[in-house]
């Protein structure tokens, strides 16, 4: 324990055990945060009471302990592993032999639930709605695998460390922005342990092409410049939409109200804040706009553009619009926007709403929509192309990893596209050339129907402006849209349909479908099945594919999928 918290107990006068108690309790936490609980310690005490200061040490505590599991939020990942074996085993058993004692599977499953949800867990099925056999299986078959308990508890472990870090005022713009250093730390390792495991992956087609799992990945939209690239292409693109149609572009800024703030700007801690962790705050954010969104249903208002969420220095997600709305509409639906943003908590707003709602006018004559949101999709992705990152006072580089490691530990989506068509298919578009297409369509007697031609001829050129006209403009409805993904279900070798682990059969995107002439115009995207197996040395037997994907990089005599191809501008 720090020095300056057993200073203080020895001179308190406290008997033996009250320290003893004191000291186990400091101890759950990890050491570097050990000195802010004894400096918050000693000042509570001194100021309040020793009840108030034990009160408080044993709520923080009771946070570090996952219910039900004898686990803490700071156990290895090791320890964490060897849980989920021992509970998934235990509960399996548990599960069968109650069902033969009882006859009463309903019954049986609901022993289960109550189990899992003792830990802090959510039961992977909705159990309220009707459920099917397949249903239940599966969900039960989830339960009974210790991967779906590591991966759960791991999560929900680093949401009870990092909310632990808010609730000790660790995480703000003065010690630790955005989120705190450990979970910054663990990111990095999941990232590293991530990394190591695909190294030792390839991807195996039907027919015998091999490729290396990790630069499959790499040329993926997981790779954060791919996806930056991408995102600029596409925002790019309703800007120039929104020029052809003469539509309005305004940025938006969306905060929620300082109940759900931790710090202050100063280090300060909020008294006003409620512990609401960031998580609570983005479903917060999320509910406003859902009002909005209906609201503007009603008033005949669609807007189109793209929505950002990133952390305030202290973790607490606010979110940046920008919208593409018709003129005359503007005023109505800005006002509507409004209304539902400072509906809550209004009087702490007095006469100016902005540190909740904050509207800008794009004038194009100053600067482009694309351009005023570039900064921060780059901050939120690697902080490419910006020096510093004014909210943290850092460098934007090291600010991005740290807003990444958020947004993984609270689950929150950073990036959204509002209206325009699913980019699932622009992204199958460009798995294809145009020569290839033209093959495709000739071996099956047809001629490449010019609906899809077209799309693929924009996706290809990276115009998601004409991709977005061609799929009938940036408000029309995906069900009126000319093209859709194809998904089919496969057979294994013995003629059953496929499934995963958890005995759920597998549907997969094969291809781009036009609408009207239904699949005789299917153009096939994926020609190929891909599996993933161990890397084996040459002193080793050649193993057995494992896991079936088809989302891989195919080689490049057998197409161009857009993981290979510049999404960029």
């Amino acid at each position: 324990m720090n020095f300056v918290l057993t200073t203080a107990l020895e001179n308190s006068g406290l008997v033996s055990i009250d320290q003893k108690w004191v000291t186990k309790r400091v101890g759950l936490f990890p050491l570097s945060w050990q000195p802010k609980l004894g400096a918050d310690y000693v000042h509570i005490w001194q100021t309040k009471s020793f009840r108030d200061a034990n009160s408080r040490l044993r709520e923080l505590a009771d946070q570090i302990y996952l219910a039900g599991t004898g686990l803490l939020a700071s156990s290895t990942h090791d320890r964490v592993k060897n849980y989920a074996e021992v509970i998934s085993k235990r509960l399996e058993k548990d599960f069968f032999d109650l069902l033969r004692r009882t006859d009463d599977q309903e019954f049986s499953i609901n022993k289960i639930i109550e189990e899992v949800e003792q830990r802090g867990l959510v039961f992977p099925l909705d159990y309220s709605i009707d459920c099917t056999k397949d249903q239940k299986v599966a969900a039960l078959a989830r339960v009974f695998k210790a991967n779906w308990w590591a991966r759960k508890i791991r999560r929900l472990q680093a949401k009870k460390l990092e909310q632990v870090a808010r609730d000790l005022s660790i995480v703000h713009r003065h010690n630790q922005v955005y989120c705190s250093n450990i979970s910054v730390s663990n990111r990095q390792e999941q990232k590293q342990r991530n990394a190591r495991m695909i190294e030792g992956l390839e991807v195996v087609s039907d027919e015998g092409d091999v490729l290396n799992l990790a630069e499959c990945v790499e040329a993926s939209v997981s790779n954060p410049e791919n996806r930056r690239a991408e995102l600029m292409v596409r925002m790019r693109g309703f800007e120039d939409v929104a020029n052809l149609a003469g539509h309005q572009g305004v940025f938006i800024t969306l905060t929620a109200p300082s109940k759900f703030h931790a710090v202050h700007a100063s280090g300060r801690s909020n008294n006003k804040y409620q512990g609401a962790n960031p998580r609570q705050t983005q479903d917060y954010l999320c509910g406003v706009w859902a009002k909005v969104r209906a609201a503007w249903k009603r008033q005949g208002i669609e807007p189109y553009g793209f929505r950002v969420a990133e952390p305030h220095h202290d973790g607490t997600p606010h979110w940046h619009l920008i919208l593409f709305i018709e003129p005359s509409q503007l005023d109505a639906a800005i006002g509507t926007f409004r209304e539902y943003a400072i509906a809550e908590e209004r009087s702490e707003l007095r006469n100016g709403i902005q540190a909740r709602f904050d509207t800008k006018l794009i004038d194009p004559a100053k600067g482009s929509a694309t351009g005023y949101i570039a900064k921060y999709i780059s901050k939120n992705i690697d902080g490419h192309g910006i020096d510093d990152d004014h909210e943290s006072g850092r460098n934007a580089q090291d600010s991005a990893v740290r807003v990444e490691a958020w947004a993984s530990v609270w689950g929150i989506r950073q990036f959204q596209q509002i209206g325009g068509p699913q980019v699932s298919i622009w992204r199958e578009l460009r798995r294809v050339s145009a020569e290839e297409a033209r093959e495709l369509f000739r071996q099956s007697g047809n001629e490449i129907p010019e609906s899809i031609e077209q799309a693929r001829a924009a996706a290809d050129a990276s115009n998601w402006a004409a991709f977005v006209m061609l799929m009938g403009g940036p408000t029309c409805k995906r069900v009126d849209q000319p093209l859709k993904l194809h998904q089919e279900i496969r057979r294994t070798e013995s003629g059953e349909w496929e499934e995963n682990e958890y005995g759920e059969i597998i549907s997969r995107v094969r291809g781009v479908i036009d609408r009207v002439k239904g699949t005789v115009a299917m153009l096939l995207t994926r020609r190929k099945q891909w599996s993933i197996r161990r890397i084996e040395h040459d002193s080793e037997p050649e193993a057995a594919p494992w896991s079936s994907v088809n989302n891989c990089t195919q080689p490049q005599n057998t197409g161009r999928p857009e993981q290979t191809r510049s999404t960029g501008p």
